[in-house]
């Protein structure tokens, strides 16, 4: 497919952080801007806040915004392909919220919505670790867990748009005797890691962890993450468990769906832990041995901006697509 020119607004809308670039069609970043995401006050007030930190790139890559061609937007939940967000769990708006044609409106350019996690895996099909790759899955590992699967350059959607939902995926385990079946976001996201952090603390054995939730904010996966890199058995332990349960993950996505590369988009992928490497093992005794042995699995090369590129890589795809269906109708018609 031929790819347009000009210049993209990308939005990554994640649930602790809002991040925003502007990109040219090869995927060079020109500008950029991050922010909380904080506690939406119901839409209106919510998308005033999302509008006026897109105008800030803007307004700081003023140069550009005449050649602007579109906007992305990925954000948590199921966005179907008429472009509206079905849920989200930054948008409380009940049903669907237009949010496509909401910027469209107050920016005068065309808007596309995806889901965040399939537009990482966007980003690290075109621009990041897996270009030139043609089957990737992508898995996004943050205050919750994510999975976009591109195969031929296209996102797996799912009849109902719900691929990939990993998070929701049930891990059995053993717990004072009984089986339980919590999903795997409550065993492995970065909220669930400080949930099990937190239990541990409750029973009283000897961590660092104790001083470091007297913090404001109490413990949270980074909180963790700090305190296994200053060798804390604990905290290194509740990690260990929670790259045990996503290997398990992976290797069932791997035998599922046979990609030529797996990205893993997280901070516990990039901290010298030995975290991505356990993943990677768990995942390759689990996996179907043909599918184990034809896939990489790599980290994220685009580090905090995937999403947000990931965004604007969708409006560039968005774009595209249809000028070469204009094209193809100019010639028919011709």
């Amino acid at each position: 497919m031929k790819v347009a020119g000009g210049y993209y607004l990308g939005v990554d809308m994640g649930a602790t952080n809002t991040r925003v670039v502007l990109i040219e069609s090869q995927g060079t970043v020109l500008a950029r801007k991050s922010r909380p995401t904080g506690n939406w006050k119901g839409t209106d007030q919510g998308f005033k806040e999302l509008i006026d930190h897109c105008k800030l790139v803007t307004d700081e890559a003023a140069q550009y915004l005449s050649n602007i061609s579109a906007f992305g937007l990925g954000c948590p939940g199921i966005v179907d392909d008429k472009r509206k967000v079905i849920k989200g769990t930054t948008i409380p708006g009940k049903g669907d919220l237009p949010l496509a044609s909401m910027v469209e409106d107050e920016l005068g350019m065309p808007a596309y919505v995806e889901n965040d996690a399939n537009v990482a895996a966007l980003a690290e099909y075109h621009f990041g670790a897996g270009k030139g790759a043609e089957s990737l899955v992508c898995i996004t590992l943050g205050t919750g867990i994510g999975c976009g699967i591109v195969l031929g350059g296209e996102i797996v959607r799912g009849a109902s748009f719900a691929a990939g939902e990993v998070g929701a995926w049930r891990i059995a385990i053993i717990k004072d005797g009984n089986q339980e079946t919590p999903n795997l976001e409550a065993l492995a996201s970065g909220l669930g890691i400080a949930e099990q952090a937190a239990r541990i603390l409750k029973s009283g054995k000897p961590t660092m962890l104790v001083n470091l939730a007297r913090r404001p904010g109490g413990i949270a996966g980074k909180t963790v993450y700090e305190a296994a890199l200053q060798g804390d058995k604990v905290a290194r332990q509740v990690l260990d468990d929670a790259a045990c349960y996503l290997g398990l993950m992976l290797g069932n996505v791997i035998s599922l769906v046979n990609p030529e590369m797996v990205v893993l988009s997280s901070g516990m992928a990039q901290e010298n832990l030995g975290l991505l490497e356990k993943i990677g093992t768990v995942a390759r005794q689990v996996a179907f041995p043909t599918a184990s042995s034809a896939v990489r699995i790599v980290p994220s090369r685009l580090g905090d901006d995937v999403g947000a590129i990931g965004a604007a890589a969708l409006a560039i795809a968005c774009v595209s697509s249809g000028e070469e269906l204009r094209a193809l109708q100019n010639e028919g018609g011709a």
